[in-house]
């Protein structure tokens, strides 16, 4: 695996840079063709520094414990899996391309900040985890595997994508904040006509 940020060669499965931290959220062989702005040297590209729990990915992690268990949940867990799919694959084909654009526009507008590049970064990583992860599932599933080990990989890459996702919208949320009290603090500023 090769470190999207530093360029550092690491062993296939490791989940951090050794060099430089940076976390890897998916396999550099990722099926998906995810759109993003790509790295630009000289910034630094944020990691989640947790987990972000959604009511989704606890309910098809009860029912995966429930299926290693054995019970009788297999229908009920393809589906749950089927709709967290399909609200990716909804953000990937209907509202991704449009925000890329968006930031490929900002982007070449404003090439020495880092923020375009960062969220394009989350975007893509968290849209390409989340998917290699509902896709691992749903091959364990449909083999009706029951190793726990590749229960656990398959939804910590899963859990990954919600992390990046997330958190890119945790930073969105501050840079519209801060975009917010700024429009604010001038029109205070502004003379009266």
């Amino acid at each position: 695996m090769r470190c999207p940020f530093c360029k550092t060669q690491s062993d296939t499965g490791v989940r951090r840079c050794p060099t430089c931290g940076v976390g890897f959220a998916v396999p550099d062989d990722a099926p998906r063709d995810i759109p993003g702005l790509g790295l630009k040297e000289g910034f630094e590209y944020p990691v989640p520094s947790h987990h972000y729990r959604t009511k989704d990915l606890s309910k098809l992690q009860v029912l995966i414990g429930d299926y290693l268990e054995g019970e009788e949940v297999w229908d009920d867990t393809m589906d749950h899996l089927e709709a967290m799919k399909g609200y990716l694959d909804h953000f990937v084909e209907e509202r991704l391309p449009s925000i890329q654009a968006t930031l490929s526009e900002q982007a070449a507008e404003r090439p020495d900040e880092a923020y375009d590049f960062q969220i394009s970064y989350l975007l893509s990583t968290g849209s390409r985890a989340y998917g290699q992860g509902c896709e691992d599932l749903a091959n364990l599933l449909e083999e009706e595997n029951e190793d726990d080990s590749l229960f656990e990989k398959a939804l910590s890459t899963l859990q990954d994508g919600v992390d990046y996702l997330a958190f890119c919208l945790e930073l969105m949320e501050q840079r519209k904040a801060l975009l917010e009290d700024r429009i604010v603090a001038h029109q205070e500023t502004e003379p009266e006509s």
